[in-house]
């Protein structure tokens, strides 16, 4: 998460990227056919620069996925959306830059670690829009057999895995953090004087 200072920084276990794989990859080879085809129709540099460069990383994906490596698509995104915008006036390709532009943030987004960050305000979330939520807007909070369970006052609950494994310590140290401070929410402090 960036530069705020959290008490607890809970990473969330990653979705199955085996679809978007599939995906990224078939998004990355029908370009690659389609510059060739215009090489050897046009024998233009750039064409056959931007396939071989594609295949490479292709090649280089396919080794680091059979190392059970994760893969990602964003430089072969990025090549192909800068082939798009270069040869845009000649072939009308602007709609297609912009949609490979899209596609890289989007893998970037969707690949990347999902994290809560929790403190004494509240619940901040790094997913696609960074959002807060404060402890007055939650029921319950807590880590229990690796799963981070939130229950929110709208009846609406969240669960997902944890990442890794979380020391019964840090669970219990966690579970406490979380009760403090709903228990403060729920008990405010009366100013009265005797």
């Amino acid at each position: 998460m960036a530069a705020k200072d959290f008490d607890f920084v809970i990473t969330l276990k990653r979705n199955n990227t085996a679809a978007a794989d599939v995906f990224g990859a078939l998004l990355s080879f029908l370009p690659l056919v389609y510059f060739l085809r215009l090489y050897t129709e046009l024998a233009q540099p750039l064409f056959i620069i931007s396939s071989i460069f594609i295949a490479l990383l292709l090649w280089y994906n396919y080794f680091k996925n059979r190392r059970g490596n994760a893969i990602n698509f964003r430089y072969i995104f990025l090549v192909i959306a800068v082939t798009f915008i270069i040869i845009r006036v000649q072939y009308g390709t602007t709609w297609l830059a912009i949609l490979y532009f899209i596609l890289l943030f989007a893998e970037i987004q969707f690949k990347r670690n999902r994290e809560k960050g929790f403190d004494k305000e509240g619940i901040t979330d790094n997913g696609l829009i960074r959002t807060f939520v404060p402890w007055s807007e939650i029921k319950n909070a807590l880590i229990k057999d690796g799963m981070l369970t939130i229950d929110y006052t709208n009846n609406k609950l969240f669960q997902m895995e944890v990442a890794g494994d979380i020391e019964a310590s840090t669970e219990e140290e966690f579970n406490i953090f979380c009760k403090a401070h709903l228990t403060a929410i729920k008990t405010p402090v009366s100013n009265e004087k005797s």
